[in-house]
């Protein structure tokens, strides 16, 4: 195996790492950014069923 296999053989191997940390780090924030979301949701309806019950006690 000459120097320029040798060298190319490791770049490949780095860009097989930095592949397979990108594809683990992309499905980590789709699944935190789809959590954070139905967490907003969430709080959204409830902040909107409070807003309503605000009402109704300041009317009565």
């Amino acid at each position: 195996m000459n120097k320029l296999s040798k060298i190319l053989l490791t770049f490949v191997i780095i860009l097989v790492i930095a592949l397979i940390t990108m594809t683990i780090l992309f499905f980590n924030m789709k699944n935190l950014a789809y959590y954070n979301y139905s967490m907003y949701e969430s709080q959204k309806d409830l902040s909107n069923s409070l807003e309503k019950l605000l009402e109704e006690y300041r009317q009565e």
